[in-house]
């Protein structure tokens, strides 16, 4: 069984610099976890924001950036812990509730 680790930063703990040290060292943390593309907001760093703007029905979605269907599609045969990054999932009100 593999887990899927979510970083959710509060607004100014470092979120960015944390998703910064996962950009560049993508290649070496791949070795042991998958780093999804869809829904990735940037190139200089990771950041899964579009994942948190589908699922809460946020006006920033882009379809163009992949949705949690595409992010379903790319994951389903990883073979490896996966990370996800968004600090925009720390201030939503409710949970966002969804199965796999």
């Amino acid at each position: 069984m593999y887990n899927i680790f979510i970083h959710i930063g509060m607004p100014k703990t470092a979120s960015t610099s944390m998703q910064k040290m996962l950009k560049i060292n993508e290649y070496n943390i791949s070795e042991k976890f998958y780093i999804p593309k869809a829904c990735q907001t940037s190139e200089i760093y990771i950041n899964h924001s579009n994942l948190f703007c589908d699922l809460s029905g946020d006006s920033r979605f882009k379809p163009h950036l992949g949705n949690f269907n595409s992010l379903l599609n790319e994951i389903k045969n990883v073979k490896k812990d996966i990370i996800l990054s968004s600090e925009d999932f720390s201030p939503y009100p409710k949970p966002i509730v969804f199965s796999l």
